[in-house]
């Protein structure tokens, strides 16, 4: 949270071209997958673990399958360090495709031959191909942003860029809601020329302060996209992943990128 001052059935599919930038985009209108609750789990884990086989099956069948990369943490769980993806909106694949959208369809319960509980989930999912590996992007140079503040700590950080590109900056709690956190208002520019540095946000004129109102610890990352042309995001529309996909395919994938950092905030 923030406060700114000022998974193995496949059913049916179908595939839509899309005109622009060579994408296509297949739609899967259902991929069912099961996972076994185990003794050292929880069912919303094991249901997130049945989400994460989705859409890797999703990305497969689509054939985007060289590079699959999520939105992962390491946690303690039972006394040893996991990988534990944050949910399905955090898998972000940027050599031949990436999901698109996803609704999720309703979680099922079963037993299995062996009496074992499965852990069913159903999806409706749509990925992006692309037609041409060529890209020129211009990721930025990201420096100050840490692992770990506590609540009511200001965010501030440095970019940097080697070619003329345009930037937004997103927050995802750990709700999943998207939030848009630069540019948003009018005067802000979010054009970067090469190898200036920029402190985001200002502090002469705003402070971005996280906090949490959970015991414990919160997870958030902040998503950076680059681009080479400003394609104008409303904050008042982007709300959750699918609204921020539907913005973020009217980018040019030659052009476009997206990074990724992870933190925590704690409420010590």
């Amino acid at each position: 949270m923030y406060q700114q001052t000022t998974r193995f059935f496949l059913f049916f599919f179908c595939l839509n071209g899309l005109s622009s930038y060579g994408q296509k985009e297949v739609s899967f209108k259902e991929i069912s997958t099961c996972e076994v609750l185990s003794n050292k789990s929880s069912v919303a884990k094991t249901r997130s673990k049945a989400l994460t086989a989705i859409k890797v099956m999703a990305l497969q069948k689509a054939g985007v399958s060289e590079i699959i990369t999520s939105n992962q943490y390491l946690e303690v769980e039972n006394s040893s360090i996991v990988q534990s993806d944050a949910f399905y909106e955090s898998t972000f694949s940027d050599i031949k495709g990436e999901i698109s959208s996803f609704e999720i369809l309703g979680f099922d319960q079963h037993i299995g031959e062996a009496g074992e509980i499965l852990i069913c989930a159903k999806a409706k999912v749509s990925v992006i191909k692309y037609d041409d590996l060529e890209r020129d992007i211009s990721p930025l140079n990201v420096t100050g942003i840490n692992t770990r503040y506590k609540s009511n700590e200001n965010l501030s950080f440095q970019v940097t860029s080697s070619k003329e590109t345009y930037f937004w900056i997103f927050l995802i709690d750990e709700q999943q809601n998207y939030i848009l956190l630069y540019p948003t208002k009018a005067p802000e520019n979010n054009l970067i020329k090469p190898y200036n540095s920029l402190t985001i946000p200002d502090n002469s004129k705003e402070k971005w302060s996280l906090s949490t109102s959970k015991s414990g610890e919160e997870k958030n990352s902040i998503l950076i996209v680059t681009h080479n042309t400003n394609i104008s995001a409303d904050k008042n529309t982007i709300s959750d992943f699918n609204s921020w996909a539907k913005w973020y395919k009217k980018l040019n994938y030659k052009n476009k990128t997206k990074q990724i950092f992870n933190l925590i905030i704690f409420d010590p």
